[in-house]
């Protein structure tokens, strides 16, 4: 007893100094991303690049998605692998023994030799009558004062329990705790590396390093929570899961014992009734033990597979906890700019600062509280850099493409002279007969500076040829020629 209350004691410590931390940790990223969103009013960026932004988040989400499928595919496959090749013999095994057993159990209820409250064996396992009438009244389940707690139901299932415990242990509880674990650290690794990309992306769109920086880690911290806390929720559902499941087998063998046990209560009365009530026990239990440990195992079978594929949607969602972790954060990135349509007042706009402005220092404290809290806890604040290794800005993709048109000679800069522009040079054409070369001449400007483009100092070159005049001032004699 003093070692059961201390075990006790124990355990309900822990769970309590579990559920604390994370009552801490997601307070912690609820007031750092409040007073992100006190902090943050950057609203310049334009609607086209808020739908960039959020397609990015959706494909890194998906990118995610694709990344966690493998771990939780490879979790369910060597689970199955272990529970066909070690779990399922060992359920098998334990079926087969249990019937096998399970007549001969029955017998010795009816055995001349009596069990006692201390003394009990396969051969000292009889009742005397009055008992043995009380246990089959009450489903197999009765307190003698003589022969202490009795249990038919739990005495068939002995034997398939003994057979398979150590493999149950071993496979629903050892080994699925081992790879939550293996599969919560790669998880947890994954999810900081998509939370970088997705900040690095947003840094590629314009988005100011040092306001991505802030962003980042509170994206980090709050996604880092909320999976520590679905995987905590997955172990509890494995422990809970396999604790259920270990108890299918008794309530299995009590269903199907319940025709033995009605038989015994409508034995006939008067001499010999005890010698026909055993006789009832035992030929309807030859009856039920034919079908029922078989019927319970498969019951099993299927409750382990029920769980394994529930664990395995479990780690596939954990990427889906990871985005919405994402969009709570960044989305202030795009949420302001959704809407360039709507006007806000000036007066309203005053109002929300103000409000920022007063709210802020609250939040301050707060997270000095918090901070407290953190370090009396032993709880760890992860800080996470922004990699920005191979990143380009929108102003440094620009000035890389104007220093390639440079050097390329594509370059043309409007603002300069036409000096800097080697003209080109001029080469000798050859006149062929009844070409027309026009000559350069002055332009002829009226008093008010206009430019007359039909006309010229003369309407005929050295050859006789006739240009520069309109249409409309070309004679006969022009007409004839051409």
């Amino acid at each position: 007893i003093p070692l059961l209350r201390a075990f006790v004691h124990t355990t309900t410590a822990k769970h309590c100094q579990d559920s604390v931390k994370t009552f801490v940790e997601q307070t912690n990223d609820l007031v750092e991303q409040m007073k992100l969103l006190c902090t943050d009013s950057n609203s310049d960026v334009s609607t086209g690049s808020a739908r960039r932004m959020k397609q990015l988040h959706k494909s890194s989400v998906q990118s995610l998605t694709n990344q966690i499928k493998p771990i939780a595919t490879q979790f369910k496959q060597v689970i199955d692998q272990k529970v066909s090749n070690s779990l399922a013999s060992s359920l098998k095994t334990g079926a087969r023994k249990g019937s096998q057993s399970a007549i001969s159990t029955v017998v010795s209820w009816g055995s001349k030799s009596r069990r006692s409250k201390s003394e009990r064996a396969p051969d000292k396992n009889g009742l005397y009558y009055s008992t043995y009438n009380a246990v089959a009244r009450r489903d197999g389940v009765y307190t003698s004062k003589s022969a202490g707690a009795v249990d038919f139901n739990q005495e068939l299932c002995d034997p398939m329990e003994k057979e398979f415990s150590t493999e149950w242990q071993s496979v629903l509880d050892s080994t699925i705790r081992r790879l939550l674990a293996e599969s919560e650290r790669k998880i947890l690794d994954l999810s900081t590396s998509a939370c970088q990309s997705f900040a690095q992306s947003l840094r590629s769109n314009g988005v100011a390093a040092d306001r991505l920086g802030n962003m980042l880690n509170t994206a980090n911290r709050s996604a880092t929570t909320a999976l520590k806390t679905s995987f905590t929720q997955m172990r509890s559902i494995a422990r809970d899961a396999q604790r259920e499941l270990s108890r299918e087998l008794l309530p299995a063998v009590q269903e199907k014992m319940k025709s033995s046990y009605t038989a015994v209560k409508s034995a006939q009365g008067g001499p010999g009734v005890f010698e026909r009530m055993k006789g009832a026990m035992v030929s309807n239990s030859q009856r039920a033990v034919n079908e029922m440990f078989d019927s319970a195992m498969d019951k099993l079978m299927r409750g382990i597979k029920a769980l394994i594929n529930r664990l395995e949607r479990l780690l596939e969602s954990t990427a889906t906890i990871v985005g919405k972790s994402l969009e709570n954060v960044f989305s202030i990135c795009w949420d302001d700019n959704s809407d360039k349509t709507t006007l806000i007042d000036p007066q309203m706009q005053k109002l929300i600062q103000d409000c920022r402005n007063a709210l802020l220092p609250e939040l301050n404290r707060l997270q000095t509280i918090q901070g407290d809290a953190c370090e009396l806890l032993g709880i760890e604040r992860e800080e996470v850099e922004l990699d920005l290794v191979g990143v380009e800005s929108l102003e440094q993709q620009l000035s890389r493409r104007v220093a390639e048109a440079e050097k390329n000679g594509n370059m043309l800069d409007l603002c300069d002279s036409d000096a800097d522009v080697p003209a080109p040079k001029k080469m000798a054409v050859k006149s062929e007969k009844g070409a027309v070369i026009r000559k350069k001449s002055p332009l002829k400007t009226s008093a008010a500076g206009v430019i007359d483009l039909c006309d010229s100092d003369s309407d005929e070159d050295e050859e006789g040829n006739i240009f520069g005049k309109c249409p409309s001032t070309v004679n006969v004699k022009t007409e004839a020629w051409l």
